[in-house]
């Protein structure tokens, strides 16, 4: 008796080693969460998978749909020994969120050195505002090659969003990235969007993403009661056919760089929006918006809008193009009132009869210049505080005292309708912009080639 005693303790000790924490687990529909979590025997979940791995291990997830809520609590060790959960061999791995269990699909909080990988995330019938929601503090976490949908909270016109980091604590939520994800087809609520950076975020990156065919917003970054965010990058990510709302939102943030998006077939571009009675921390300070596109807008190409007496400050608009195939009422580009501003080597190309720009003539320490203005072969109009037109150069440069070296011409896009935005080689913006941009950092262009390659920079 006593001899098949310790058998049996030995049999427990042998089968409790198989399923401890191991560098690779495996997990499977067809799996079972007593398995060892090998690639022959896999757990049936996520949560046991991670909840199995080494800390900086890998959990590989095998082809199919996972109705489940995965929270990560399986910190990785450091930058290059991350915890990684990803498809198995590019099977295709969708968590769905919903079915009666509340929060998002995807939840990071408190975690560092995570990543996420080539997997689908959507909801059904959920509450949750986001698919995946990153907070508390998180930190060194990389998203790519997410696809996410269904992202409105089911039953309620509120916000949603794929990608939620929201910094809701005084540890900040830092060293966050997102790129190369793909957003369709998502109500999202008036202010809603595919990726959202709230509060007490820093160093973050947004970049090479897809949001298509959604009612919210691509990007918003705006503040919260405990301070606005930080140090972000939004690089290289395109929105197309967007409904109504601002394709990129920045309602609150301080040391962003906008650099080398595009927006098609939108509402509206980017809106720099100062609300300080109604988003709490929401001022706008230091921002470059640099070799952006916006083509084929119905509203604004860039906003700045103000409500109340604070200007943004700290303000470079350099190197950006906009085009609109159809005839649209709205000034391409509105700039309320800024605090020490550059507007420089912009193209704005409208239709006839559509105003180009409209300035907000209390801006005295922002400077207007180098740009270059057409009107699709009839006059640009120019407007001061919304109402004065001007209409040609000469009335422009008097009443603004600036736009010196701007030209009203024709930049000749190398084929504008099939969205081609090189400039031909007898463009007459070429060598004619200002090399000041360079002091700003603005080093390459849209393709990420010298931005200047000739005598001067181009406009």
């Amino acid at each position: 008796m006593r001899l098949f005693f310790f058998l049996l303790l030995a049999l427990i000790g042998f089968t409790s080693a198989s399923v401890s924490a191991q560098p690779v687990v495996y997990v499977a529909t067809t799996g079972n969460d007593a398995n060892a979590g090998t690639l022959a025997q896999p757990f049936k979940t996520i949560q046991k998978g991670i909840a199995m791995v080494n800390a900086g291990g890998t959990v590989f997830v095998r082809g199919g749909v996972y109705q489940e809520k995965v929270r990560f609590n399986k910190s990785g060790l450091d930058s290059t020994n991350r915890t990684l959960l990803t498809s198995y061999l590019g099977e295709a791995v969708t968590i769905e969120g919903g079915f009666g269990t509340p929060g998002a699909p995807i939840e990071i909080l408190t975690d560092s050195f995570l990543a996420i990988t080539n997997i689908s995330v959507s909801k059904n019938g959920s509450q949750s505002k986001a698919l995946v929601y990153i907070h508390k503090g998180a930190h060194h976490i990389g998203i790519s090659n997410l696809s996410l949908r269904n992202i409105a909270v089911s039953g309620v016109q509120q916000n949603a969003y794929g990608v939620l980091i929201e910094g809701d604590s005084t540890e900040p939520c830092q060293q966050i990235m997102v790129d190369s994800c793909e957003t369709f087809t998502s109500a999202v609520g008036p202010n809603g969007a595919a990726t959202a950076i709230i509060g007490n975020v820093t160093f973050a990156t947004i970049s090479n993403n897809l949001f298509e065919q959604q009612a919210g917003s691509g990007v918003v970054i705006e503040g919260n009661s405990i301070t606005y965010p930080r140090n972000l990058l939004i690089e290289r990510n395109h929105v197309h056919d967007a409904g109504t709302s601002p394709s990129y939102l920045i309602r609150g943030g301080s040391y962003i760089t906008f650099n080398a998006n595009h927006t098609s077939f939108a509402d509206s571009g980017l809106v720099i929006r100062q609300y300080p009675s109604i988003i709490p921390n929401g001022t706008v300070e230091y921002l470059s918006v640099s070799n952006n596109i916006f083509d084929a807008l119905t509203g604004p190409a860039i906003t700045v809008n103000i409500v109340g007496p604070q200007p943004v400050n700290y303000l470079l608009v350099a190197n950006n193009s906009v085009n609109y195939n159809n005839l649209v009422m709205a000034p391409a580009v509105i700039l309320g009132k800024i605090e020490f501003g550059l507007i420089l080597n912009n193209i704005v190309n409208v239709q006839s009869g559509q105003p180009v720009m409209d300035f907000d003539a209390t801006s005295f320490t922002t400077d207007i210049d180098y740009n270059m203005y057409y009107a699709g072969g009839g006059t640009p109009k120019y407007t001061v505080n919304g109402t004065q037109v001007l209409n040609n150069l000469s009335q422009i440069q008097q009443a603004t005292s600036r736009e010196g070296s701007s030209q009203l011409a024709d930049p000749l896009f190398s084929n504008a309708i099939a969205g081609l935005f090189q400039l031909a080689p007898t463009s007459p913006a070429i060598d004619a912009g200002t090399d000041d941009v360079l002091t700003f950092t603005v080093l390459t262009d849209y393709e990420n080639q010298p931005r200047k390659a000739g005598n001067a920079v181009d406009i």
